[in-house]
């Protein structure tokens, strides 16, 4: 006699975010994928775009957004409203974005509307002043404490942090990353020589025009080291900022030791590869707090090399494997640069410290696990 067992759904929770799509260039959209494709204890919705497979590992994906590329930016913000105010079966909605007041203001009214649960996760640290009128869900979640601190000082009620996480490798060595690099067009003659990557912004922060003055500043005591800077283009001025670096490159006499890698189809075999990978900025805009980048090269078992901004600090604070540095000073982050290529034992200490601090502190199942815990709680009232 065969039983027939009822089936059981697991609740459903909308993450709304900017589209889960690849290339995975958004720390933004890499929290919602890692948090939608690793949950167990719900079934996960994340917003993708036109076209694009429907499942994405056990996530449903729901054509919101235009396909990539398309200027119909105002034609995905009427989509997601829309989705919004939708009925649906989703027992939550689970916001992914920075604080902007005109969004906060037309996702209260939605919220008001649909009745619906909610949490917001604020990847990265706002720079309005009224921070906590910006605020509209059940519960705040951050991605550091220096975020969380800013928003309880503002009077933001019951305020989380759930860091982002990165999976940890095998240890690959350094000699057949390089190769992987070379099969694919992008490691020069480095050979043994130290290497010092720079994969942040090119418009919206100084980092790349501190990251070429520190290698001038470096390179008399270090003739062999090459310095890489690996930059995506996000805005129409990454050209200008792009043509910029290139001229104080050639106006230091550095042609010959920087390396503009531009997109690197492995990013990981780049940041493994390296001596340091280095975050010498004046500002976060536009990323996450803790810059998948930076934790990519430590779970790589490669120190990191930062500015002394607040979110960034925390690398340090948490454990052993980043080397913090005062913003927009070459002088000192050419120190660093040189203090980690002169001991090379110290700077592998480093590095195992570093895939060590990632392990713990930013791990997969321990943010899945903190965000299904905190949806139980909100949902149990």
């Amino acid at each position: 006699m065969t039983t027939n067992l009822p089936i059981v759904r697991l609740p459903q929770v909308l993450l709304v975010s900017p589209a889960v799509t690849p290339p995975w260039l958004n720390g933004t959209v890499l929290m919602a994928r890692d948090l939608a494709t690793g949950g167990e204890g719900f079934e996960y919705r994340v917003m993708g775009t036109d076209g694009q497979a429907r499942k994405l590992g056990s996530a449903s994906v729901e054509p919101i957004y235009p396909r990539r590329g398309s200027r119909l930016a105002f034609t995905g913000r009427l989509r997601v409203l829309w989705r919004l105010l939708r009925r649906d079966q989703c027992a939550l909605h689970h916001f992914f974005f920075s604080p902007h007041r005109t969004v906060a203001r037309v996702t209260k009214a939605v919220l008001a509307v649909s009745r619906k649960p909610s949490i917001h996760t604020v990847p990265s640290q706002p720079a309005a002043a009224d921070l906590k009128q910006l605020m509209f869900a059940d519960r705040v979640v951050c991605a550091s404490e220096a975020t969380a601190i800013l928003l309880r000082s503002a009077g933001v009620p019951d305020v989380r942090i759930i860091r982002p996480a990165v999976e940890v490798p095998p240890t690959i060595e350094r000699r057949d990353l390089r190769a992987t690099l070379a099969s694919q067009g992008v490691d020069r003659p480095w050979e043994d020589r130290p290497v010092f990557v720079y994969a942040g912004d090119l418009e919206f922060s100084n980092g790349a025009e501190t990251f070429v003055r520190a290698a001038r500043a470096a390179v008399s005591e270090l003739p062999d080291a090459r310095f890489v800077l690996a930059c995506r283009a996000k805005t129409a001025a990454s050209a200008a900022a792009l043509a910029t670096v290139r001229r104080l490159v050639m106006s230091h006499g550095l042609h010959d030791r920087v390396h503009f890698a531009g997109v690197v189809p492995d990013i990981k075999a780049l940041l493994g590869a390296a001596t340091a990978v280095m975050m010498p900025v004046d500002t976060l805009y536009a990323k996450v707090d803790s810059p998948y980048v930076l934790l990519e090269a430590m779970a790589m078992g490669v120190p990191v090399i930062v500015s002394n901004l607040p979110p960034l600090t925390e690398l340090a604070g948490l454990g052993v494997g980043a080397t913090v540095v005062p913003a927009s000073d070459p002088e000192a982050t050419a120190g660093a640069m040189v203090d980690l290529a002169s001991d090379p034992e110290r700077t592998q200490r480093l590095g195992r410290a570093a895939r060590q601090t990632v392990a713990e502190y930013f791990n997969h199942r321990a943010m899945v696990d903190a965000y299904e815990h905190l949806y139980q709680e909100v949902l149990s009232g």
